[in-house]
């Protein structure tokens, strides 16, 4: 099936949040997604892991309501509603029909500025980590990656893990996530986006309002620096 983008938008709320919306008449559906500079390179020194372990964390209960409410609410829209982290940046995305957009956009909005982070589900976040991790040291694909990032990028973040290191994992604590959740989840360090079977303008709107009351100070984060080149041959043996 054939598409359009028939209009775009972009503004930049008074908060600093950057929003960009287009409009794509293809069929009656709508995807959005909130990025931001939150991804392992920002995790600090002794917590590899951490930033994926905190957008894991955002569809596990926010201030408002459980995860069970989320889920039964993003199940009776036909919605969908997920989150990814990578090295530079998390997304959290949602999709589904357009009729249900202004209430998906809220429920993304609030997952991603306003997470629980109660302590059970930081417990059983801890505890999935670990397991997946162990999983990875049986699969000689992840095992060596692991190694080759570590000698390729000697100690630099970009050498660890997204999903960090067992040693690193458990000793996240609840105030470590809170932290991290108040140095990286603001709205001048992210970019809202959405495209649907509106105009441009209303989608842009729609967005707005989702995020109009989201607040975030202090300096920016600095990022670490780049990784050093490294010279001369390495030999690293996995046993």
């Amino acid at each position: 099936m054939a598409c359009s983008v028939n209009t775009r938008s972009r503004r930049v709320l008074p908060n600093g949040l950057t929003i960009v919306a287009a409009s794509v008449r293809a069929a009656p559906v709508f995807t959005a997604m909130l990025v931001v500079e939150a991804g392992s390179r920002y995790d600090p020194e002794g917590r590899s892991g951490l930033a994926a372990m905190e957008g894991g964390l955002l569809l596990e209960g926010s201030n408002e309501r459980s995860a069970s409410s989320i889920a039964r609410a993003v199940d009776s829209m036909g919605s969908s509603l997920d989150s990814v982290t990578g090295y530079e940046t998390t997304a959290v995305i949602a999709g589904g029909l357009v009729d249900h957009c202004a209430e998906s956009m809220r429920l993304l909005a609030e997952v991603a500025t306003s997470p629980a982070l109660e302590q059970p589900a930081v417990d059983e976040c801890i505890r999935r980590q670990l397991a997946e991790l162990a999983d990875d040291e049986a699969q000689p694909y992840d095992v060596c990656r692991k190694h080759f990032l570590k000698t390729v990028f000697l100690g630099h973040p970009r050498g660890n893990p997204v999903g960090g290191l067992a040693e690193t994992v458990s000793g996240v604590t609840r105030q470590d996530l809170e932290d991290f959740h108040t140095r990286h989840y603001r709205p001048a360090n992210g970019i809202g986006a959405v495209a649907g079977d509106l105009d441009a303008s209303e989608l842009a709107d729609i967005a707005a309002a989702s995020f109009y009351g989201w607040r975030g100070a202090g300096p920016q984060p600095e990022a670490p620096p780049p990784p050093a080149r490294q010279h001369g041959r390495r030999v690293a043996s996995v046993s």
